[in-house]
């Protein structure tokens, strides 16, 4: 059971990790670069401390959403498609969630 739980928390790690390290790469390529830049962004002089709070909400917004879909809960995947399947389906909800709350 120890162990089950050490690849759960793992799994929540990475994934907490990933959503971080795209926020802060989009952050650099937006407002440090203007690889990307923000529109009418003339008035905008964001820093990085501007940027965590809404990516520490916004993490935890997915965080749940995936856990809502079941990506955190001990079955084995029997098919790849249906994670797949599975992992499209819980994106979609939470795009349609965030540009619902947006918009």
């Amino acid at each position: 059971m120890r162990k089950f739980l050490a690849g759960r928390f793992l799994l929540l790690l990475m994934d907490v990790a990933a959503l971080q390290v795209a926020f802060f790469l989009i952050f650099m390529l937006r407002y440090q670069m203007d690889l990307l830049p923000a529109p009418d962004s003339s008035y905008l002089d964001l820093s990085l401390g501007d940027y965590i709070l809404p990516s520490l909400v916004v993490t935890m917004c997915w965080l749940a959403i995936f856990f809502a879909f079941g990506f955190y809960r001990p079955k084995p995947v029997k098919a790849l498609f249906n994670e797949i399947t599975r992992v499209i389906s819980a994106v979609s909800v939470g795009i349609m969630i965030f540009a619902f709350l947006l918009y």
